[in-house]
C-alpha cells in the first residue's frame, strides 16, 4: 500500500472511531435533548438505547483499531462494512414505515462513510 493510500485509511478510520465515540456517548449521557431535538418522542427506559450505545462506542474501538493498521485488518473492515450497511438499512425502513423522522435518518447517513 503506497503511502498516501495508507494515510488516508487511517484518517478514514480515526474519523470513523472518533464519529462512533461522539454518537455513542450523547446516546449515553444526552439522548434527551438529542431526541428532541430529532422530533423523535421521549425514552421511557433507556435500557435498550443504552446497550445501542455501547456497541456504537465498541465499533468505534474497532474503528481506531483498523486506524493503526488498515492493510492488517481486513476481517474488521468487513465487520464495520456490513453493520453500518445494516443500520443505516434499518434507520431507512423505520424511515419509511413512519417511525423516524428525517432528521435523524440524515444524521444516520454519516454511516454510509
Amino acid at each position: 500500500m503506497n503511502h498516501t493510500r495508507d494515510t488516508y485509511h487511517r484518517m478514514l478510520f480515526k474519523s470513523a472511531a472518533l464519529f462512533n465515540w461522539a454518537v455513542g456517548l450523547i446516546l449515553v449521557f444526552a439522548y434527551n435533548p438529542l431526541f428532541k431535538l430529532l422530533d423523535m418522542p421521549p425514552v421511557e427506559s433507556p435500557l435498550f438505547l443504552h446497550l445501542f450505545a455501547l456497541l456504537v462506542l465498541m465499533f468505534g474501538l474497532g474503528y481506531y483499531w483498523i486506524s493503526l493498521d488498515p492493510a492488517g485488518e481486513r476481517s474488521l473492515i468487513l465487520l464495520g462494512c456490513i453493520a453500518k450497511g445494516l443500520v443505516f438499512l434499518t434507520f431507512v425502513a423505520y424511515f419509511y414505515f413512519g417511525q423516524l423522522s428525517w432528521r435523524f435518518l440524515a444524521l444516520v447517513t454519516g454511516d454510509l462513510a
